[in-house]
């Protein structure tokens, strides 16, 4: 079975996106200087550059989730989001191509086809969705992949209870664990996801909070298909609703 750039720290609750990095990667939707990024990093102080261009398919929901438009807004080095006011969720895809393992076990950003007596190939998608503001209604935006939250998580503190759902093509996933702390500890997980997709997690900080979920389809003997979902939250606390 491959054992993808991914795959191979998945398998002890962390994510590889890039070969020979020891660490664990995530995608999410955050604020930086005030304006609303596509996040790409191990934790709360990184950001990493990337092609502002695998990020596609913006959706933008109001408190009632009925759909409101978000426009891309490229930076240099990462991507921008044009938020409007009123909007309350926010998501993209963000798609990190093909990863290759060439014959000599090197990892290639490539598709397999340059490659003769490749080991292994997989192509990655990361679907990323932030509350950004109270709502009235939580439901899923539309993602392959998706954890949705039970109830408004901008409204919870550090050390409440958030149910969540995780689908999969619309489907409950069950017996899965969530990263309950992308940013700070990824070996903090939810308990294991019931019949229904339904886990119950602990919100691990005041401020912002990233939840994370990676599913790997095979697809053949040499290929696999990664996606992750990822939810990203501020909790104010009951404290600052309105």
């Amino acid at each position: 079975m491959l054992k993808s750039p991914i795959a191979m720290l998945a398998l002890t609750t962390a994510l590889l996106s890039l070969p020979g990095l020891a660490s664990a990667h995530a995608s999410w939707i955050g604020q930086h200087g005030g304006d609303f990024v596509v996040v790409h990093g191990e934790g709360s102080a990184t950001n990493e550059a990337y092609d502002p261009t695998i990020v596609t398919e913006p959706k933008g929901f109001d408190k009632t989730g009925a759909p409101v438009a978000v426009a891309l807004a490229p930076q240099a080095k990462v991507m921008g989001l044009g938020v409007p006011e009123g909007v309350a969720v926010v998501s993209v895809l963000y798609s990190d191509g093909w990863w290759t393992e060439d014959a000599k076990g090197e990892w290639r950003n490539e598709p397999a086809d340059a490659y003769p007596d490749f080991k292994g190939t997989g192509q990655y998608f990361t679907y990323p969705v932030a509350y950004i503001a109270a709502t009235d209604t939580q439901k899923p935006v539309g993602h392959k992949l998706e954890i949705v939250p039970l109830a408004d998580p901008t409204k919870l503190a550090m050390g409440d209870k958030l149910e969540v759902q995780v689908l999969l093509d619309g489907n409950p996933v069950k017996g899965v664990a969530v990263t309950n702390d992308v940013l700070t500890d990824w070996d903090i997980s939810s308990t294991v996801t019931d019949d229904e997709g339904k886990a119950l997690v602990t919100i691990a900080n005041n401020g912002l909070n990233v939840l994370q979920y990676y599913h790997e389809v095979q697809i053949s003997e040499k290929e696999i298909a990664g996606h992750q979902a990822v939810l990203s939250f501020v909790a104010h606390g009951p404290e600052e609703e309105e």
